[in-house]
């Protein structure tokens, strides 16, 4: 009985680690999609200048 429960965990813990790192894959996603775009001025979002 103990080992069908550890069992059990270990097969959650798996799929919550599958869904975290398919919610961390788009997120990156997203930011590399983001990376080079500009909003308004001259200036990249990644980049900053001293005034």
């Amino acid at each position: 009985m103990q080992q069908r429960t550890l069992i059990n965990m270990l097969m959650k813990m798996i799929e919550y680690l599958i869904a975290d790192n398919t919610r961390l894959k788009m997120q990156i996603a997203k930011y590399e999609k983001r990376s080079g775009a500009q909003f308004g001025g001259t200036q990249r979002i990644n980049e900053f200048k001293k005034v």
